[in-house]
């Protein structure tokens, strides 16, 4: 938080430069004069040749720049990749409160939930959150002998009952593609 707050009072001072380097490259001040101790840093363009004030230009525009990276920086999320789940968003399913899950935690969680049902040898999902609830995605390999309505039936009683168990919100949409061949070479399928 210490540094966030830095960084922010960095971007200050860059931008309060780079406007007063601005205005005095294009005349609006005549001159500049800053005082440190007894001595007294003069910075007036005003008599200054076009290529000086060039050189100025670029260097005010550079921190400018400078000063909207760091006021980036500064003001970028400290929460992980994931989904926020909040009472405002979500009040019908959330009592109270907010939770931040990570996308990584919902994908495994909803791979793992399809892998465990009988018929499945691999899955793998996507997953997004949207106002109504989870839209997930599940690419699954399947045995050559296994029903897919009863295959489907269960792995969307499954994936709304874990979801629901885990984060409150219901499961909207689910789509599954269901293939034979293995996705990768790393799982082997029997």
């Amino acid at each position: 938080m210490l540094w966030k707050t830095l960084l922010a009072l960095t971007a200050t001072l860059f931008l309060i430069a780079a406007v007063l380097v601005t205005s005095s490259v294009l005349g609006y001040m005549p001159t500049l004069r800053i005082f440190v101790g007894d001595d007294a840093l003069i910075l007036g363009l005003a008599g200054k040749s076009v290529i000086e004030r060039g050189v100025w230009g670029v260097g005010a525009f550079f921190l400018f720049l400078s000063s909207f990276v760091l006021f980036g920086f500064a003001l970028r999320s400290s929460h992980p990749r994931g989904f926020s789940i909040s009472n405002q968003k979500f009040g019908r399913f959330l009592r109270t409160g907010q939770v931040v899950v990570s996308s990584r935690g919902i994908h495994a969680l909803a791979a793992y939930t399809a892998e465990r049902i009988k018929g499945v040898y691999e899955a793998a999902t996507k997953v997004r959150l949207n106002r109504r609830g989870w839209w997930i995605d599940v690419h699954i390999v399947v045995a050559p002998e296994t029903s897919l309505p009863e295959l489907l039936a269960e792995i969307k009683e499954r994936m709304q009952e874990v979801l629901m168990n885990h984060t409150g919100l219901p499961v909207a949409r689910l789509r599954v593609w269901a293939q034979l061949d293995p996705m990768s070479n790393k799982k082997r399928v029997c």
